[in-house]
């Protein structure tokens, strides 16, 4: 963090910080900027909540900016898992930019549960009117997610209660027919999550619900045949690439994201070089591999791969002019390529140079 994020949330000594959270320290003794969390994600989400908060105006403002600096590196779609900090009123602003028909990038969100112990009541009556699926092709209601409750969130060791509590809520969206998507990082207790998974498909099956596993670093080929064999797909940030590798000759539906903003860079790109970097290669088939991840691989868990994310006579004109090639740059050069021109629905959405001229000033 700057000294200016630290004056924006009134951080003057390691006192003002959420605990149990540190700052970092070099040999000196002198802050680094950092904050070490011993507790997983806690001090990051209530640093989160530390922050100024903007007026509806300049959150409105502040969405369309932060969307054209997505269609510059390239960005036409979104898939938003829902997540901590992140409540209905959140997405005030994102409607408000819909209803205003200015959205330049399409949208497919899901919902977390808000209050701690309440997320089944609250999830029920946020839902009442919002089928899966309701929106259009620019934004669209896409289900349950990231963190679907508070208990089991970073949680590789919940009790039997914290378990049936989230077995109710996943069993409720399944026989609504509502997507799912979970946040389990650690393949070693992923048990916990498929056990429950498995528990809900042999009542109501999911197979063609399009739920998945969120991040899963250094997915074991136990798990991927689990979760092939419920239809369950898996969606990467910076998995080891034998992981990839075994997902995709199991057949496992894989999507990619970049995990922004919370622990990573929304750049696509800067994602794409650290998947080239961890398989050790920068041959045609890895770059293709992370290319369809990201493009109609994502597409997949919103039930998109039809429309979209690929180039097809039928499917929506969505695409990017890049300024390098992707798949000859080299594999350091990556995280520079920006759109040079960018298209939504056969709209330019952004353009440089050459193809500034082309783009409605409005």
């Amino acid at each position: 963090m700057t000294p200016a994020g630290f004056k924006a949330m009134g951080i003057a000594s390691e006192s003002d910080l959420p605990r149990p959270g540190k700052l970092e320290r070099d040999a000196d003794g002198k802050p680094t900027g950092a904050i070490e969390d011993g507790a997983g994600f806690a001090v990051a989400i209530a640093l989160f909540d530390k922050l100024p908060h903007p007026t509806f105006e300049e959150q409105v403002a502040g969405t369309k900016k932060f969307f054209r600096e997505m269609n510059r590196l390239g960005v036409t779609g979104v898939g938003d898992p829902g997540g901590n900090n992140l409540n209905p009123e959140n997405y005030q602003p994102l409607f408000q930019v819909w209803r205003a028909h200015q959205l330049t990038l399409r949208i497919a969100y899901s919902l977390c549960g808000p209050t701690p112990g309440k997320e089944l009541e609250e999830l029920k009556t946020l839902t009442q009117m919002l089928p899966q699926d309701f929106g259009d092709d620019l934004l669209k209601f896409n289900g349950i997610g990231e963190r679907i409750t508070w208990a089991m969130n970073n949680n590789d060791h919940p009790t039997a209660d914290e378990k049936e509590k989230y077995y109710q809520i996943v069993r409720w969206a399944a026989q609504r027919g509502m997507p799912v998507t979970m946040h389990w990082p650690k393949d070693e207790s992923a048990d916990e999550l498929l056990s429950i998974y498995e528990r809900v498909n042999g009542e109501f099956p999911i197979a063609g619900l399009r739920w998945s596993v969120a991040h899963l670093t250094n997915a074991s080929t136990q798990n991927l045949q689990r979760m092939k064999a419920m239809g369950v797909g898996w969606t990467i940030q910076r998995p080891e690439a034998a992981s990839v590798e075994n997902a995709k000759e199991l057949g496992v539906n894989m999507g990619a994201g970049t995990d922004a903003h919370r622990v990573a860079s929304y750049n696509p790109f800067t994602t794409f070089k650290w998947l080239l970097v961890d398989s050790k290669s920068s041959g045609g088939a890895q770059r293709e591999d992370a290319l369809r991840a990201y493009t109609i691989g994502s597409a997949w868990f919103s039930f998109d791969e039809n429309k979209r994310g690929s180039l097809e006579p039928g499917k929506l004109a969505d695409l990017a002019v890049l300024s390098k090639d992707y798949m000859t740059a080299p594999v350091d050069q990556i995280e520079t390529i920006e759109s040079l021109l960018t298209m939504v629905g056969g709209k330019i959405v952004y353009a440089a140079a050459p193809y500034a001229k082309f783009e409605d000033p409005r």
